[in-house]
């Protein structure tokens, strides 16, 4: 079975979009844009790479091999 890959950079990080706490003050739908791991400024960057909580193992490089792992953390996530 072949793997499907899929850049999902453009959809974190090129347009800025993502329901994460910095863009979601930016859209006037929220006043805080910390996340409950204390980091002062919830990024997606910070969602994918660095939070201690819900961070993706091996990062952004390995959410873009769309393999199974990374399709299911994409579906338990509320920032796409």
């Amino acid at each position: 079975m072949s793997k499907l890959v899929v850049n999902v950079e453009p959809l974190l990080y090129w347009p800025g979009q993502g329901q994460c706490a910095v863009n979601l003050v930016r859209w006037n739908q929220a006043s805080d844009p910390s996340y409950s791991c204390g980091t002062p400024s919830q990024t997606m960057s910070h969602i994918v790479n660095d939070c201690p909580n819900i961070k993706f193992p091996g990062g952004l490089s390995a959410l873009h091999l769309a393999d199974e792992e990374a399709i299911a953390w994409l579906s338990i996530q509320s920032i796409c």
